[in-house]
């Protein structure tokens, strides 16, 4: 399959929208149905079944083509002139990725238009990573967790699989103990991203034909013998989830409707079920010794690496331009995320808005934000590649825009106060 050719592009939708029916959907889970989905580059967006397209989008062949905007970023889902739709960026992807697993990520995209249709509630505060506690202990009971975890998904009978989910779930309460509520933020993503990764691998196993303990394992190597790096944390719940829909396939395998009703995150929901007649299980300290032992060297390289990303950042060639104002953070990526501090640089992409407008960076910018609200962005760095120069009551900022604020220089540092409405709308690239 081929995605460098425009013509590529336009036969690989229409054999995808053949796949993507309503009675293929139901069966990776109840009530699941398709959506409008999207291709798109650094240019273009190959735009299927929405019914009502942006303007200056233009049929090809049955495929709705058009310039790519500020509205295309990420492999995600928006709402796009009141439809949700699915993206995903072919530039993110070999050239010659596999249908069958470009079809599998499509899937996964269009779930999340399906919890954000019946309403789900339950997605993860992204931004309760910048204040996540790295702690060895934490992140030491964590590695043993997710080993149980594993071991009670491939359990041989059912007796041996209940004695293993017991033993993860009193590392998890043991956690959740330690952390409080930051244990929400793993909790929302298992059971948004979780779920998805597991309709994802549902689709893969379906088109591929490759038995399922295979691909089970092959999802979830990093859950045991291989560690991800703290760097991957968020990316590492979606395995976990994954793994806890398993668990309650093999308890009941209609569990799907009652979950999406239901507003427990996924683990309680799976606790309501399995172990509402568990005995108390201690934790054994002793088992966790070596984790604690990986932790502590996982913790320190993750530090050492947020530093150098922070360093790398500031080492950034062209202008440097500071942002103040009363920013509020509206749009990012959370996969693209460095915090140390009360520094969050975001190495994608974000949008800010302040002043009833919107500020759109389609690269990487430093925000300093408030500790007392997250959301809320007291500074925004970023880089420039030419001098930024004052028009009228607005200050232009190459590859940005034409912002309404005021400009002056400091020790070779551009400041600009942020005051009125938006900045000039651009295509992206």
């Amino acid at each position: 399959m081929l995605l460098d050719s425009r013509e590529g592009v336009v036969k690989l939708i229409k054999s995808l929208e053949r796949k993507l029916t309503t009675e293929r959907l139901a069966r990776y889970w109840t009530g699941f149905h398709g959506m409008p989905f999207a291709l798109y580059d650094a240019n273009n967006v190959f735009l299927d079944a929405h019914p009502n397209p942006p303007d200056g989008f233009a049929a090809e062949d049955g495929i709705f083509v058009g310039e790519r905007t500020r509205d295309f970023v990420g492999n995600t889902v928006i709402e796009l002139n009141g439809e949700y739709t699915a993206l995903w960026d072919i530039s993110t992807v070999s050239s010659v990725i596999s249908e069958e697993r470009l079809f599998s990520l499509i899937v996964h995209e269009m779930f999340h238009g399906f919890q954000l249709r019946v309403g789900d509630k339950r997605f993860a505060n992204e931004l309760l990573l910048c204040q996540y506690p790295f702690e060895s202990k934490n992140i030491g009971l964590r590695i043993k967790e997710r080993e149980w975890l594993v071991k009670a998904v491939f359990a041989e009978t059912a007796l041996v699989r209940r004695e293993y989910t017991a033993r993860f779930v009193s590392l998890r309460e043991e956690r959740r103990s330690l952390i409080g509520d930051y244990l929400t933020y793993e909790l929302g993503l298992e059971s948004i991203e979780g779920t998805a990764t597991y309709v994802e691998f549902q689709a893969f196993m379906e088109e591929t034909q490759l038995p399922k303990d295979y691909l089970a394992a092959k999802y979830g190597y990093r859950l045991a013998g291989e560690i991800d790096r703290l760097e991957d944390f968020r990316p590492s719940c979606y395995p976990s989830g994954m793994f806890i829909c398993l668990l309650l396939d093999s308890l009941d395998p209609n569990w799907h409707h009652e979950y999406t009703l239901s507003s427990l995150y996924l683990y309680d929901f799976l606790v309501q079920r399995t172990m509402a007649d568990r005995r108390d299980m201690k934790v054994d300290n002793r088992e966790c010794l070596g984790a604690e032992t990986m932790a502590r060297h996982l913790i320190a390289e993750y530090t050492e690496n947020k530093r150098k990303s922070i360093d790398d950042f500031e080492r950034s060639g062209g202008y440097r331009v500071v942002l103040e104002g009363n920013m509020g953070l509206s749009k990012f990526d959370p996969m693209n995320i460095v915090s140390v501090d009360s520094m969050a640089l975001h190495k994608h992409f974000l949008e800010v808005s302040y002043g009833g407008g919107t500020i759109f960076l389609d690269q990487s910018a430093l925000a300093i934000i408030s500790k007392d609200n997250l959301h809320k962005i007291q500074e925004l760095h970023v880089f420039v590649p030419r001098k930024p120069r004052p028009r009228g009551d607005r200050v232009w900022l190459e590859d940005i825009g034409c912002i309404k604020g005021t400009l002056r220089e400091r020790s070779g540092v551009f400041l600009v106060e942020l005051s009125g409405e938006d900045i000039e709308n651009r295509p992206v690239g």
